[in-house]
């Protein structure tokens, strides 16, 4: 974890494929907390790193026409 002050940035380095949620949990002022829970993805490597995409959630099809 790096930065100061309200910006933190926080880097994950995976060491197998797979899937898992990561919980982040902050302390703040006067002790307050508060955590978030992330969905985390790591694949195999792969040569341009900003060719990655990993989409979470629902999908939806829709039909254009033409078998499109």
């Amino acid at each position: 974890m790096t930065g100061t002050g309200a910006t933190r940035q926080l880097a994950v380095a995976a060491h197998v494929r797979g899937h898992t949620d990561l919980t982040v949990e902050v302390t703040g002022l006067g002790g307050r907390t508060a955590a978030k829970t992330l969905p985390y993805a790591a694949s195999a490597a792969v040569r341009n790193p900003t060719d990655t995409r990993c989409l979470t959630g629902s999908s939806a099809a829709v039909d254009v026409g033409d078998g499109y």
